[in-house]
């Protein structure tokens, strides 16, 4: 959508920034806000196993021909936002909206969540994110 709208040229000249997060915190993350908004009366696992069917939405951004210049690391935001507000010359991280909060009723962690199959799965679709950003299996 970017290159229909800007051209090649002006993607090529962009600093591009782009985020990260461990594939299961996603993964359990997006099927806590699909069971809200969509699938309240479906498990969590079931809901999770629709969204291993689905195409990964961290490769195109991580590893398209076009790579970023900068990854903001979820676990890290605090920090890596102060670092490309070093750069930008305003405090990015004083402008953080609370998005999605209420979606997940605990902070348990994904690890603890998602079955064997389904965290093998989740490796699978998206080794390339586990391995360049060194996240645990």
């Amino acid at each position: 959508m970017i290159r229909a709208r800007g051209g090649t040229d002006m993607l090529a000249r962009a600093f591009v920034v782009s985020m990260v997060r461990h594939p299961y915190e996603q993964a359990v993350s997006w099927a806590w806000h699909q069971k809200k908004l969509r699938w309240p009366d479906k498990s969590l696992t079931e809901i999770v196993d629709l969204g291993l069917a689905l195409p990964s939405s961290n490769l195109p951004y991580l590893f398209d021909d076009r790579e970023p210049d900068f990854v903001i690391r979820y676990e890290e935001m605090t920090r890596d936002l102060g670092r490309l507000s070093d750069r930008a010359g305003i405090d990015l991280n004083a402008c953080l909206p609370l998005a999605k909060s209420g979606h997940r009723p605990d902070r348990v962690p994904a690890r603890e969540l998602l079955t064997t199959g389904q965290k093998e799965r989740l490796y699978r679709k998206e080794a390339p994110v586990f391995d360049r950003f060194g996240y645990a299996r």
